[in-house]
């Protein structure tokens, strides 16, 4: 559910962008994708955004007592604006992440940043 602000009709949700509104982000952001995969990235896309919605709403549970309808307000792709954290382990050894989120939660009235990097997984040798 969204804050109002959602890019729905109503603005009560947020929806996945399609195939080829990804595909144009893609090239707007001079991020090389192949027209022909533009569905299967698009299908990758709307599980890793679920995945990343339920593990936020996963630690919103921890907050029930403040808030029990917390709701997406607004959120920004960041990618090469690497968080703290990602600077942090990559002076450690690890890559850099290959994309970062930061989400807004509306927590019934607070607002709660979530900065999310997203990473590759790991091989067989690391």
């Amino acid at each position: 559910p969204a804050a109002g602000r959602g890019n729905s009709e109503d603005g009560k949700n947020w929806i996945n962008p399609s195939a080829n509104q990804l595909l144009h982000a893609c090239q707007r952001k001079d991020k090389h994708m192949e027209e022909k995969d533009k569905n299967a990235v698009a299908m990758v896309h709307g599980e890793v955004i679920g995945k990343t919605w339920n593990a936020v709403m996963l630690y919103e549970k921890l907050h029930v007592h403040k808030c029990d309808c917390p709701k997406l307000e607004s959120f920004e792709g960041l990618s090469g604006k690497p968080s703290f954290k990602a600077k942090l382990l990559n002076k450690m050894g690890y890559p850099m992440p290959w994309d970062r989120h930061d989400w807004i939660v509306d927590r019934c009235g607070t607002q709660i940043r979530y900065i999310i990097d997203y990473h590759h997984g790991f091989n067989d040798k690391q």
